[in-house]
């Protein structure tokens, strides 16, 4: 017979919340893809979308988190909880006042963008900004990604579910 550790290590640790969060996000997204069965297929479209990749996401998640969970090594000899600089909390637990406001001025220029030229010419302008500045990306990757993210927003809101979408104060001829 062997045993099982059953330590509480960093990932047994943060799974609870995260598989209770994942678990209940799973539900409201299912719920909420099901109530759309019952409304004309013009108004159900987007919201049907939306909830159903919502579903995907949060089954995803859930998934993810129970196998790591289950996969999760015991302690190693001399690794303190919190050490990995990869790890969303510890990223969050040491940022200091620069990391903070950088990332506040990226999120507050999106947002004047987003007003002042639409969601369309903001999030291309954004990605190619963000990414070679900040995310140190070449220009090709960047202008790609750009490119690929408005013909994605494009088709999913002019094209797919016919969503009008604001364009902002400023605009182009």
């Amino acid at each position: 017979m062997t045993t099982t550790d059953v330590t509480p290590t960093r990932a047994r640790r943060t799974s609870g919340p995260d598989g209770a969060i994942a678990a209940a996000a799973l539900v409201l997204f299912a719920v909420a893809f099901a109530v759309t069965f019952s409304w004309p297929e013009a108004a159900a479209r987007f919201p049907r979308m939306a909830s159903g990749v919502g579903v995907l996401f949060a089954l995803a998640v859930l998934v993810t988190v129970l196998w790591r969970r289950r996969a999760a090594p015991g302690p190693q000899a001399g690794a303190e909880p919190g050490d990995d600089p990869d790890d969303g909390e510890y990223v969050f637990a040491t940022a200091g006042r620069g990391a903070w406001l950088r990332a506040l001025g990226w999120v507050a220029g999106y947002l004047l963008l987003l007003v002042a030229y639409g969601l369309f010419t903001a999030s291309g302008v954004f990605a190619l900004a963000y990414l070679r500045f900040c995310g140190r990306r070449s220009w090709l990757f960047s202008a790609v990604y750009a490119a690929v993210l408005v013909l994605v927003l494009l088709a999913s809101f002019r094209w797919f579910v016919h969503v009008p979408v604001p364009q902002g104060f400023i605009r182009f001829a």
